[in-house]
């Protein structure tokens, strides 16, 4: 039996898929790893991923994940069921993850060069700012200072009329 995605994916119809085994859609150069998994699938009576390549009705090869099963009835193997996930996207994004990251790690590097290039012109302009900070409040509690006298002596002026 196969679902409608699988039936989209591979081209088959549910009629044309009677009387066929699971090993008819599977690569040739698969064939004896598939065998071997689902081997191991009746015998241990658990759970067991494999990868393979199938054929479509068009003889185009879509890789696939599958995870099968052991189906039981009165304590015995009755048969085996898979839920299969086509790979075909993820392949894709690996193979273009794999061509971009040569870029992005010449990017990283750059990146890393214009940060070291960067840090002791930023450490200048920090201790400049801090020379300015600096300077202004000197100067500011020089200019207070001073006019704190002179407020002082002119009130002191101011209220006494001997002077």
């Amino acid at each position: 039996l196969i679902n409608r995605t699988g039936k989209d994916i591979l081209g088959y119809s549910p009629e044309e898929l009677k009387g066929k085994h699971f090993l008819d859609l599977v690569d040739r150069e698969d064939i004896s790893e598939v065998t071997k998994s689902l081997n191991r699938a009746i015998s241990n009576n658990k759970q067991l991923k494999f990868k393979t390549h199938l054929y479509s009705q068009s003889g185009q090869v879509f890789p696939f994940e599958f995870s099968c099963s052991t189906v039981m009835g009165n304590g015995k193997v009755f048969g085996l069921i898979g839920i299969g996930k086509n790979l075909t996207e993820m392949i894709k994004y690996e193979t273009e993850l794999k061509k971009l990251k040569p870029k992005l790690v010449e990017h990283e590097r750059l990146l890393n060069l214009e940060r070291a290039r960067f840090e002791p012109q930023k450490s200048v302009v920090d201790e400049l700012n801090r020379l300015k900070h600096d300077f202004i409040s000197s100067v500011s509690h020089e200019f207070r200072t001073t006019l704190a006298s002179i407020i002082g002596f002119s009130e002191t002026i101011e209220s006494d009329s001997d002077l």
